[in-house]
């Protein structure tokens, strides 16, 4: 893996605009728990942020608003307050309404 946290975060983003949401999730799980189990706090809003958002994609509507919710505490509690605004920790935050069409069908804006 690697050791750098900001590539890290950028693999995980690739995955996510390739479209493999599972690959973005499984990485950034790994990077969210590599960032609390080294203290490594001002990073931990991003890699949640890529979290809530591949969760939601996912359909894993709860999922995602967990961790954006922690996302944009952690994110407030560290003065991060462009992360806080961020429209992907804003919409699992809001309600899975936003991700599901009137079919219920999901999709990728």
């Amino acid at each position: 893996m690697f050791a750098d946290p900001g590539e890290r975060l950028i693999i995980a983003s690739m995955a996510f605009m390739a479209g493999d949401d599972e690959t973005s999730m499984d990485l950034s799980v790994r990077l969210a728990d590599n960032c609390r189990a080294q203290a490594m706090i001002g990073w931990l809003p991003h890699a949640l942020q890529n979290l809530a958002t591949s969760r939601l994609y996912l359909g894993r509507f709860q999922d995602a608003k967990a961790s954006a919710t922690e996302a944009v505490r952690i994110a407030g509690d560290t003065g991060q307050h462009h992360r806080v605004d961020h429209p992907h920790l804003r919409v699992p935050t809001a309600g899975h309404e936003m991700s599901v069409g009137k079919s219920g069908e999901r999709f990728r804006p």
